[in-house]
């Protein structure tokens, strides 16, 4: 595979792969073939089309709005469950209590009192169980038993008893059950209750059963005990009103966080699945290119190619069928899974001819697309893999010339969308090249592998995916001659446009006392690569006679011992750098290796410009995912807080910093709240 056709395939990963509208002129993907025409010679018959509501193979999952939490936010939506559940918990504690208290009635001699319990746990048990009963009903029921408990016990122990419990608990329930103002309201009942109850207590005008006259409290303290009630219930109202609000704050910070996270998703959701799903693209592209440019063995090239098509597209089956010397059939030559070396193994073979997906594509050499395997008339399931949902052939073709058919399976129904179409046959195309050349010339590029200098520095440029690989290839190369050394660096330009320095990609030797190490960038002035020589090739056979050299140049070359050189420029549409090939001894270099330096001047550009292409899409992959688990990690979030701090976690691991701090501006809706 040569440099324009890898060219233009990453070109193609890159670009829109939207395919237009089918036409006459151009219709490789259709849904059925039309009625049979006069052959003409060379003519490609239509293949079936890829219909738009199959668009998107990925189950949209990641991308669709989950629903917002079912938490409950208003008061009008928990008070009526907190009252059920108080209810519920009366019931249950009110039987024995309305027993015991049933007991000392009668053996105390108080039967009067046996109905009073009596009726008041029914009561409780109505307003309970009884549906419908409205929540205004059931709150002021209970709160008036909780009163009554209170009046009931104050008149038997006075002040002093559990009616102080019973009553203060009554305005903090009220609080919970119905309002602020209400509760307010309540706690001056209670307080008005207990002072009218000290107040008799002191001056005698009413004694509890089984205490003496004696007994009762001073008659100018009777004050102290309605003030501190009123003090306590005070501030625990005041709590209690604090907590709710900003409790219901909180929750509703919370209601809007993760509404406005389903916002996001429900904009932006398909545009990340489709960035993923290029980054995925590119990344199979890159592979398969490899694996073409890479292996000479054609088994190899197919089993690396159909392991790589199920990892990267989500289908569950790939296989190989290669034309047969009679060309009546298709053998499966390579397959995944269990099913695929199994079948292979027996030879299982597919027929040329229009009954089955595979055959059909074998004889028009179009792609044909199965979106629904239970419905296509041409859908065969292969032996021991009957799940299939979708299927897709694809020709491997070489000018116009059958090699065989690559078929792509998966257990979804509309699995293959335009673009996977699009892509996998471009992969289809690189694989039948790959293919040829491996079938016509192993031996010959075994002995060029062996033999020729430009072939090895070609093929090591073209595996090289990134920077460092690209530099090591260079430095083999230029070792393989008679050079002693050599320098390639970077054109760096400065935000005018104009070329402001230059970044060292490789020295050889690495001897950093010599020579800049790779990857620092320093300024023309500061580098001792000769800037005068930037530019067209040429060779400079003697430093110390050279005139197009500085002064500076000539004296930073003879210091570090340098006798003779060849500077190459770095160029594919533009000038991108420059390599520099250095000799210890004045001279002029062999013609051979001055074809080698000159191929190297030119794929070592396209193989840089590669690796940064590469790392800018790993890295753009690499954002992607790190805002995905951003978002997820937000939307996981219980709070406000827990969502801050999942924000502040990530962005201290990503700027690696030990300590984030992320401060919140309170508007002016917010001020004034107690606690804020």
């Amino acid at each position: 595979m040569n440099d324009d056709e890898l060219k233009r395939s990453l070109e193609s990963l890159f670009s829109d792969v939207s395919l237009p509208p089918a036409t006459p002129d151009d219709a490789d993907v259709r849904e059925r073939p039309p009625e049979p025409e006069p052959a003409v010679e060379g003519a490609t018959p239509p293949g079936p089309e890829v219909p738009p509501e199959s668009a998107g193979h990925e189950p949209d999952v990641e991308g669709s709005a989950e629903p917002v939490s079912d938490v409950v936010h208003e008061p009008s939506q928990w008070r009526p469950r907190l009252l059920q559940a108080l209810l519920y918990g009366a019931v249950v504690v009110g039987a024995p209590v309305v027993a015991w208290n049933a007991y000392r009635a009668t053996t105390g001699g108080q039967l009067i009192l046996i109905p009073f319990w009596i009726c008041s746990y029914m009561l409780l048990l109505l307003v309970t169980f009884v549906e419908p009963t409205s929540y205004g009903v059931k709150a002021g029921t209970f709160l008036g038993l909780l009163v009554a408990l209170g009046l009931l016990d104050l008149v038997e122990s006075g002040p002093g008893g559990t009616s102080r419990m019973l009553l203060l608990s009554v305005p903090a329930l009220t609080v919970l059950l119905v309002s602020r103002q209400a509760g307010v309201a309540a706690l001056l009942a209670a307080v008005a209750t207990q002072a009218a109850s000290a107040w008799a207590l002191s001056t005698q005008r009413f004694v509890p059963p089984g205490r003496g006259v004696g007994l009762s409290a001073p008659a100018g303290g009777w004050w102290s005990s309605p003030l501190t009630f009123l003090l306590v219930g005070a501030g625990l109202l005041g709590a209690q009103t604090v907590v709710i609000s900003r409790l219901i704050d909180t929750l509703a910070r919370s209601r809007r966080l993760v509404g406005n996270l389903a916002d996001y998703e429900a904009r932006f959701g398909g545009q990340r699945r489709e960035l993923r799903r290029r980054a995925l693209q590119l990344e199979a592209g890159v592979e398969v290119g490899q694996a073409v440019t890479s292996i000479l063995d054609g088994d190899r090239l197919l089993r690396r190619t159909v392991e790589l098509i199920p990892e990267y597209f989500g289908c569950h089956f790939a296989g190989v069928f290669l034309l047969d010397e009679t060309g009546d059939h298709v053998v499966l030559r390579v397959g995944t899974g269990d099913a695929g070396p199994a079948l292979a193994a027996e030879g299982f073979r597919v027929a040329v001819e229009e009954s089955t997906a595979i055959g059909w594509t074998a004889k028009h050499k179009v792609s044909y697309v199965v979106l629904h395997a239970e419905d296509d008339e041409r859908y065969r399931p292969l032996p021991r893999l009957p799940e299939t949902g979708s299927e897709l052939a694809l020709p491997l073709m070489v000018n116009r010339h059958l090699l065989g058919v690559l078929d792509v399976r998966a257990r979804e129904t509309t699995a293959f969308d335009e673009t996977d179409v699009r892509v996998l046959r471009g992969l289809a195309d690189q694989v039948a090249i790959a293919m040829e050349n491996a079938r016509h010339s192993p031996d010959e590029a075994a002995l060029l592998e062996a033999s020729s200098p430009l072939y090895r520095a070609s093929r090591r440029l073209t595996r090289a995916t990134t920077v460092e690989e690209v530099a090591g290839a260079v430095v083999e190369s230029v070792a393989e001659t008679e050079a002693d050394g050599c320098l390639m660096v970077e054109l760096v330009a400065s935000p005018a446009g104009q070329l402001d320095a230059l970044r060292y990609v490789c020295t050889w030797p690495d001897r950093p006392q010599r020579w800049s190490p790779p990857g620092s960038v320093l300024a023309l002035g500061e580098s001792p690569f000769p800037v005068e020589l930037l530019g067209d090739p040429c060779t400079v056979a003697d430093i110390r006679d050279d005139e197009r050299l500085s002064d500076r140049a000539r004296r930073l070359l003879v210091q570090r011992g340098i006798g003779a050189l060849v500077s190459i420029p770095l160029q594919v549409e533009e000038r991108i750098g420059q390599l520099a090939v250095l000799s210890l001894e004045p001279g002029s270099f062999c013609q051979s290796s001055m074809r080698l330096y000159q191929m190297l001047g030119q794929e070592a550009a396209v193989a840089l410009q590669r690796a940064r292409l590469l790392d800018r899409a790993e890295q753009h992959a690499q954002r992607e995912a790190h805002r995905r688990r951003v978002v997820d990690r937000l939307r996981g979030a219980l709070d406000v807080e827990q969502a801050l701090r999942a924000a502040a976690g990530e962005l201290s691991h990503t700027m690696d910093v030990p300590h984030v701090s992320i401060e919140l501006d309170v508007g002016p809706g917010d001020m004034g709240r107690p606690g804020d």
